[in-house]
């Protein structure tokens, strides 16, 4: 073998014709696009959580609710009032748990309390792992990181500009390394 796997590696990050240059080119322009799409459906979804939580509460009858919780809060306070000692304020919290109980029991049977929130960041929770699996290169492709100009490859060892001296030395054989210190 005439060639080091260094020079292999090399030879992915660099076309081998003029012909493989726009390929290369839109292979670049394909994955700056992929991460854009990553990136702003990634926020657009991270907005909609927020809004899902801060504006699809429960609904429901609120105004009944209210007013029927607001009564049994006053009645309370004037239990509470004519109690003395805590045996008899013991019996009083009893009441009023016991009618705060018979309200939320009368909400959850009428089912006049709705919350879609799980259901609508569950649905959120799939597309974003859609987008994530649509827009992630695959292992097996090669690669550019963004910002970074020395390429990477997912199979087929390791990445020239991370092996050291001594390993280079090591892959290639006195053949090789005679015929390049000859051609240089």
């Amino acid at each position: 073998m005439s060639s080091s796997s260094a020079d292999q590696d090399q030879s992915l990050a660099t076309p081998a014709t003029a012909d493989d240059a726009p390929a290369a080119a839109l292979r670049d322009q394909r994955e700056t696009r992929k991460a854009r799409v990553r990136f702003t459906g990634c926020a657009a979804i991270a907005v909609l959580a927020v809004l899902t939580l801060a504006l699809l509460g429960p609904s429901g009858g609120s105004d009944d609710v209210a007013s029927e919780r607001m009564g049994i809060w006053l009645e309370d306070v004037t239990n509470q009032e004519r109690t003395q000692g805590a045996p008899q304020q013991t019996v009083v919290n009893g009441w009023t748990a016991n009618q705060l109980l018979d309200l939320i029991s009368q909400q959850l049977e009428s089912g006049a309390v709705t919350d879609n929130r799980p259901a609508v960041l569950l649905t959120l929770g799939v597309l974003l792992l859609a987008l994530s699996m649509a827009t992630t290169p695959r292992a097996g492709r090669f690669m550019e990181a963004p910002g970074l100009h020395a390429p990477r490859t997912l199979k087929g060892g390791t990445p020239p500009w991370l092996r050291s001296q001594e390993s280079r030395a090591r892959t290639a054989t006195p053949d090789s390394s005679e015929e390049s210190s000859g051609t240089a």
